[in-house]
């Protein structure tokens, strides 16, 4: 039974863009940055304060989960910046799933 995965972007219309605008330009917004912001940085201090322990192998777990939580938010921060700035980019997706039955 084969299956197609498809999806199409839809552009946001005049009353999402306008949302949008409106969150992108709000205080609310800055300060959801702001929280990502200290959540990575608060992850950042305690993945270096691990790697001053490199023989410890529990330091270097926390280190190696840590760096790679910050990374995470860093990266959501970038995607933040990118869609605020580009509306190109300000569209939603449908997804569809076609299921060809076999005679």
């Amino acid at each position: 039974m084969p299956v197609t995965f498809t999806h199409t972007r839809l552009p946001a219309d005049a009353t999402q863009q306008a949302a949008l605008r409106g969150i992108f330009s709000s205080e609310g917004f800055t300060i959801l940055k702001e929280m990502v912001a200290g959540r990575c940085a608060e992850h950042q201090v305690t993945a270096m304060q691990a790697l001053l322990y490199p023989e410890n192998e529990k330091a270097k777990a926390v280190a190696l989960e840590k760096t790679g939580q910050a990374t995470l938010l860093n990266a959501l921060l970038d995607m933040l910046d990118d869609i605020s700035k580009n509306e190109q980019d300000w569209f939603t997706v449908r997804t569809e799933i076609k299921i060809e039955h076999l005679p």
